[in-house]
């Protein structure tokens, strides 16, 4: 199974304004990816539990 991104480190109060971009470009992307790993991990759980109540 896939692992979750971690997030990149904070830019220092003064970097320059571009940096700040990429890094919230950045934090928006890793949120992106860790969210699809849930969604796809809740998605195979309710699989399972409709799979294990046919069984029965």
């Amino acid at each position: 199974m896939a692992k979750k991104r971690k997030y990149p480190k904070m830019p220092k109060q003064s970097a320059p304004l571009s940096t700040w971009k990429r890094y919230e470009d950045r934090v928006k992307e890793v949120d992106r990816y860790n969210s699809s790993i849930e969604k796809e991990k809740n998605e195979k759980k309710k699989i399972i539990e409709r799979a294990k109540r046919l069984r029965k």
